[in-house]
Parts: structure tokens; C-alpha cells; sequence
């Protein structure tokens, strides 16, 4: 890694406050209530976090191909109107959600 790509993540580690918090909260929680490393170990859950991890590289794949922006480019040329739009991306949710 180059010393400028190092200092790029410096600054954003220095500007994220909900990082901060969180390190906080975990310095805390391993303060107050101290494991040994291989329990906590037990506590992930691998096989979720790699299947997380293969959706998102499946999704950023996806993105870098283009074929988001074909698909959203066709929907709004097809739907003409923000209200068709609406009532299509609603629709959608619903019957992906069920």
C-alpha cells in the first residue's frame, strides 16, 4: 500500500465518529466482561458473514458491469411518468418482499 493510500485511510478513520463509538463500546465491553480469544471466536457466525461477503461481491460485480444502469435506464424510458415510477418501484418491493 503507498504512503498516500495509508494516509487517505487515516484521515477517514480520523473523521468517522461512529467508529470512534464503536471502538469505544468494544474496549469497554472486553474491559468489563474479559473472554479468551478462541470464545470469542465462537460468537461469529462464519458461514453468514461468507455468504454476506459473496452477495456483495456478486452485487459489486453486477454494478461495475453496467447492468444496473441498463436495466434503471430502461424502466424510466418505458414508464415515462415519476408516478408510473413510483407505483412500479412500490410493487416491486412488495412482491420481492413476499
Amino acid at each position: 500500500m503507498s504512503s498516500n493510500a495509508v494516509a487517505r485511510l487515516v484521515q477517514l478513520f480520523l473523521k468517522d465518529r461512529f467508529l470512534h463509538i464503536l471502538l469505544l463500546a468494544g474496549v469497554m465491553m472486553a474491559a468489563f466482561n474479559p473472554q479468551q480469544l478462541p470464545a470469542l471466536n465462537s460468537f461469529i457466525d462464519w458461514r453468514t458473514i461468507i455468504t454476506l461477503l459473496g452477495l456483495m461481491l456478486l452485487t459489486k460485480g453486477v454494478e461495475v458491469s453496467g447492468y444496473f444502469d441498463f436495466v434503471g435506464r430502461k424502466i424510466i424510458n418505458t414508464l415515462h411518468s415519476e408516478r408510473r415510477l413510483a407505483l412500479f418501484l412500490v410493487f416491486s418491493a412488495a412482491v420481492l418482499s413476499s
